[in-house]
């Protein structure tokens, strides 16, 4: 059995398919299908079905997995620790964040921790909060900040720091007839465009389907590929969206955007996540211990 067929199987097991494995891990799909055949072969048992399109683990593949999974995780953590204490070793903070907190977590790394650290390189992801999950459950990345509330918890997997609380505002056009009221109530959101960033990946779609379900109102979203976009669009009158608290700074010196906090507060907190037993970098603690110092 080589390390190499445990992750051809992991892979096929986690995207359901034998074309996805093959592009994921740059190998061809006859070297994967030979690899888990001779696993196969070498256990005696069955462990992946395919019917028609369709891929499924049997019950035996199952425990595989969880083994499998196992396995790799203590050779990916091996991995860091000797890198970690290689001599000169590189030092480089993988992480990932929402786009909602792209204006205040690219000011705080290059203003506060690269002046630091200015011998750090970073290689950073802004995604949407689930896909933030999805690579820190991948160690694609290695820290990553998260969006939740009491009723949105973060995933079991995932140790959660949290860094502080912050409350959700209504974006819209300085011209919008919302600008005459005070707070924004949810009903009054009702026909209304709502411009977010691509579907089921943010909190704050998550977050204000909920409010809307509510109300009984079913929201009409559009959804863009980019966060500039969304400002862009809401500017020119063409529908409102949704932003937190810390996204209000990349507004102000622009006439033509204003926000307005919610009648019914919307809260929301900010954490940090990592995944639970992973071995963190040198790197990953600095930038922890740093959050710490000034959160």
């Amino acid at each position: 059995m080589e390390l190499r067929y445990l992750e051809y199987f992991e892979a096929v097991s986690r995207l359901k398919s034998y074309t996805k494995a093959s592009k994921e891990l740059f190998v061809s799909q006859p070297t994967i299908t030979i690899a888990i055949q001779k696993l196969e072969e070498e256990f005696g048992v069955k462990l992946i079905i395919r019917n028609n399109k369709e891929l499924f683990l049997t019950k035996e593949g199952k425990l595989f997995l969880e083994y499998v999974r196992q396995i790799l995780g203590i050779v990916q953590k091996t991995v860091d620790v000797m890198e970690d204490i290689k001599p000169n070793s590189k030092e480089t903070l993988r992480l990932a964040f929402p786009v909602n907190l792209c204006s205040w977590l690219w000011a705080f790394i290059f203003n506060d921790f690269l002046i630091n650290y200015p011998d750090v390189e970073i290689d950073i992801y802004d995604v949407g909060n689930s896909i933030v999950m999805e690579l820190l459950k991948e160690n694609k990345v290695e820290l990553g900040f998260g969006m939740f509330n009491e009723y949105n918890k973060i995933n079991i997997d995932l140790e959660v720091k949290k860094i502080f609380d912050g409350e959700m505002s209504l974006l819209m056009s300085s011209d919008s007839e919302l600008n005459d009221l005070k707070t924004i109530p949810i009903s009054a959101l009702k026909g209304k465009k709502i411009i977010m960033y691509p579907k089921d990946t943010t909190y704050v779609e998550k977050i204000i389907k909920e409010e809307f379900d509510k109300k009984g109102i079913i929201p009409d979203i559009m959804y863009v590929k980019e966060q500039v976009t969304i400002y862009e669009l809401v500017a020119q009158g063409y529908g409102i969206s949704i932003i937190s608290e810390l996204g209000l700074d990349y507004i102000r010196n622009n006439p033509s955007l204003t926000s307005k906090p919610f009648e019914d507060p919307i809260n929301f907190s900010v954490g940090i996540l990592w995944g639970k037993n992973r071995y963190l970098s040198n790197t990953s603690r600095k930038f922890i211990s740093f959050l710490d110092k000034i959160y």
